[in-house]
């Protein structure tokens, strides 16, 4: 991984991954961002709160020759405990097993 990520070459997603550090270092103690060299069928933004009862999964599905207005974003809440614990589940071995956190040493290299 590191520099031969795919969003670390694309000078597109550069601008995006300076961003996303910059955001990172501003707030050390809130934002951990990672990269990942995997294909996903879907992003995921997930949020957790204070009150636990207020958590959620945001998924976004990608898909192909759709317009915007028939993108598929489905909001998956703490209380459908099977499919919030499948996308927990997915999320967590992306990030532990599979992804580099941004401007670590090895994503430097």
């Amino acid at each position: 991984m590191g520099v031969n990520s795919l969003l670390r070459k694309r000078r597109l997603f550069k601008k995006c991954y300076d961003d996303i550090k910059d955001w990172q270092d501003s707030f050390p103690d809130s934002v951990d961002c990672r990269l990942t060299d995997m294909y996903l069928p879907y992003a995921m933004l997930i949020m957790k709160y204070k009150n636990q009862d207020k958590d959620f999964a945001q998924i976004d599905l990608y898909s192909f020759d759709a317009p915007d207005s028939n993108r598929r974003i489905i909001m998956v809440n703490i209380s459908d405990k099977d499919n919030y614990k499948f996308f927990i589940d997915q999320f967590e071995y992306i990030w532990e097993h599979q992804s580099i956190k941004i401007g670590s040493e090895e994503d430097k290299n």
